[in-house]
């Protein structure tokens, strides 16, 4: 899985945004704006190739919650990266 953009996570006054660099200025015209655990995920994907490593790291990070829950919640996540058009699968 990977990106289609080249993006920096940026937080500001407590809100979290995804926005273009480099070269992705030019192609990717806007912010994703993010919850905290959308900021999290998303930087995930920035540093791991697969789900599955996203999962495992997600469910290191936090053992207090439901690892199926944790799941589906980067699935959904996920799907909705495809949709948009910012993740290649």
């Amino acid at each position: 899985m990977k990106l289609c953009f080249d993006l920096e996570i940026v937080e500001m006054g407590g809100s979290f945004s995804a926005v273009p660099i480099g070269d992705a200025v030019d192609e990717f015209h806007g912010v994703v704006q993010l919850n905290d655990t959308g900021a999290e995920i998303l930087q995930l994907i920035m540093e791991h190739d697969t789900p599955e490593a996203v999962y495992t790291v997600l469910c290191k990070n936090h053992p207090e919650s439901d690892p199926g829950e944790l799941g589906r919640q980067l699935c959904d996540f996920l799907n909705e990266l495809v949709r948009e058009e910012l993740l290649i699968p």
